[in-house]
């Protein structure tokens, strides 16, 4: 297999795993949906400040950042391990995903 065609294979890769991550959110966000309404609410206030964080994380205005935020890390990760391919993946996604914030 040549280099070009590992390549394509990697993106499809990548790009099914994303997918599949996408729709693992979705469903998690729906299933937590009142999690979500009582935080929003501020109807919990026992919750530590980790487990609002990653509920409003889930929320609709701050899922997209919270993406992107992570392949930021993930990009500096990557590029910190030399694996600039894994790094070109994210970066892509990123791109993606800021495109789509914007439009």
């Amino acid at each position: 297999m040549s280099n070009k065609d590992l390549e394509k294979l990697a993106d499809l890769i990548v790009d099914r795993l994303i997918k599949k991550q996408e729709e693992i959110d979705a469903e998690f966000f729906e299933k937590h949906s009142e999690l979500h309404m009582l935080v929003e609410d501020d109807n919990i206030p026992n919750l530590n400040q980790d487990l609002l964080d990653a509920a409003k994380a889930y929320s609709e205005e701050g899922a997209l950042e919270h993406e992107i935020s992570k392949l930021k890390r993930g990009i500096e990760d990557a590029i910190h391990r030399e694996d600039y391919i894994a790094a070109a993946h994210m970066a892509k996604k990123k791109a993606e995903l800021e495109n789509k914030r914007e439009g």
